[in-house]
């Protein structure tokens, strides 16, 4: 073929390679196909493309026929390479044999494991503007390059430099017609929101303190979840020490009253009296008999804490209640309590052992701290789709202040306040039980009118 013939082919493929250039707008695409056509028109085995850094002053492969993933990430110094020195003269240069060049920089060769020979560098450069260089490398059959490559490599160079600037201002061109669309955007986001806010204003001001209560309580509820572990430990820990402070202090109390009684029969044996005997001894008796009590509700409310899982069934609530009444039958009598039962019980879920403590503790309560003669009225209701049923003792005792209310229930809590009235321990042990078995407990009460002691239990499904 002669030379003008292969003059004219070269020429061909780069006009046709102008018209591809120029019709493509992104950046990858473009520099894979000029890497490709350098490569082909030069009669090489590969070619690529470095571009200069303007973060790093050196130049980076940003394409080449054979691009492997170790090239992008070798920076290649402009004052110790090939490219480089065509870079900064801004003029081609031809390299015979690269592995005796001193110019050429060898670290890009033994990272990807290749070997270059001949080598032809040509700068990217529009004007005075020079954006990199274009490279190609090992002319096929160990041939060299000549001065038709180099022009051929110019002149492809020259429209791969306005073809990159043009779709490097493309693409930021494209980035600020975003940010002006996203702008923009958001503009008339804010632009409507403030109509919104206009036109909400006067509503949002009257459920402005509503909002901020939610948001309130959300967070709060979100801290308690957070919380919620190390609560639970530190509850168990301040119920731990309480407990030994309540056995230590209310098994002191009568057992100070019972040392003191022996003391006296001990001293005044001779003189007393057998009646003042009798006397001390009953107290001292009666002594023993408070501090079983303690004990009994202590070792009640410790197993209750204790179990995790108990089977519970439907419970015969009239023959329970008949149970409690039948242990209280002396007080009953003792105090003459009217008791006013219903004449029928819904069917609630629990344990029988437990609930029955439950009774005798609201019920023994109300008989000693009622009015004189005690009037005790018992019920229970189970409200439309609850679940639950609803049972209550209520008395007509002298009732009982709102913080007394808010410290009835509360696991040992100092007794000797509430004691006073009756309630304390035993209460705690009731309220164990009852959430035990998935339900809760309460009072309602004001001063002069009574109290009405509640607890709920599951409602037992229909037969």
């Amino acid at each position: 073929m002669s030379d003008t013939k292969i003059k004219l082919q070269r020429l061909e493929r780069i006009l046709e390679l102008v018209r591809e250039l120029t019709s493509t707008i992104s950046l990858e695409p473009l520099l894979h196909k000029i890497v490709k056509a350098a490569a082909e028109l030069t009669d090489s085995e590969t070619s690529a493309i470095m571009l200069l850094s303007e973060r790093s002053g050196d130049l980076r492969f940003v394409a080449a026929s054979n691009l492997v993933d170790q090239l992008v990430s070798i920076p290649v110094p402009i004052d110790a390479s090939i490219g480089g020195a065509s870079l900064s003269s801004g003029e081609p240069i031809i390299v015979p044999d690269a592995r005796v060049d001193s110019r050429h920089y060898k670290l890009v060769d033994q990272l990807i494991g290749s070997e270059t020979r001949s080598l032809l560098a040509v700068p990217l450069q529009f004007h005075d503007h020079r954006i990199g260089v274009l490279e190609a490398e090992n002319k096929h059959d160990d041939g060299e390059f000549d001065q038709e490559d180099v022009e051929t490599l110019t002149g492809l160079a020259a429209q791969a430099t306005v073809a990159i600037e043009n779709a490097r201002l493309y693409y930021k061109a494209q980035q600020e017609l975003d940010e002006r669309e996203r702008a923009e955007q958001e503009l008339r986001e804010h632009r409507d929101h403030l109509e919104e806010l206009v036109a909400q204003r006067t509503a949002e001001l009257t459920s402005a303190n509503e909002h901020l209560q939610l948001e309130i309580a959300e967070r709060k509820q979100v801290e308690e979840t957070l919380r919620q572990h190390t609560l639970e430990l530190e509850t168990r820990n301040e119920e731990l020490d309480a407990f030994a402070h309540t056995v230590a202090h209310d098994l002191k109390g009568p057992l100070g009253a019972m040392r003191g009684f022996v003391q006296v029969l001990e001293d005044g044996y001779a003189t007393l009296s057998g009646d003042d005997m009798r006397d001390y001894l009953h107290m001292i008796a009666e002594g023993g008999n408070k501090m079983s009590d303690i004990i009994d509700e202590l070792l009640l409310l410790s197993s209750v804490r204790k179990v995790e899982d108990i089977e519970v069934c439907p419970l015969d609530m009239g023959s329970i209640v008949d149970k409690v009444r039948r242990r209280l039958t002396c007080m009953i009598e003792e105090y003459q309590a009217e008791i006013v039962l219903p004449e029928s019980w819904p069917l609630a879920l629990g344990y029988e052992p437990w609930i029955e403590e439950a009774w005798v503790n609201y019920l023994s309560n109300a008989i000693k701290y009622s009015g004189r003669p005690p009037r005790i009225e018992l019920g229970a209701a189970s409200p439309p789709q609850a679940g639950m049923v609803r049972f209550w003792v209520r008395d007509n005792g002298p009732g009982l202040t709102p913080d007394e209310q808010m410290r009835m229930f509360t696991p040992f809590t100092r007794l000797d306040h509430v004691r006073a009235k009756g309630h304390g321990l035993g209460l705690s042990i009731v309220r164990r039980i009852v959430e035990k078995l998935g339900g809760q407990v309460g009072v309602e009460s004001q001063e002069g009118q009574g109290s009405t002691f509640t607890f709920t239990l599951p409602l037992a499904p229909p037969k």
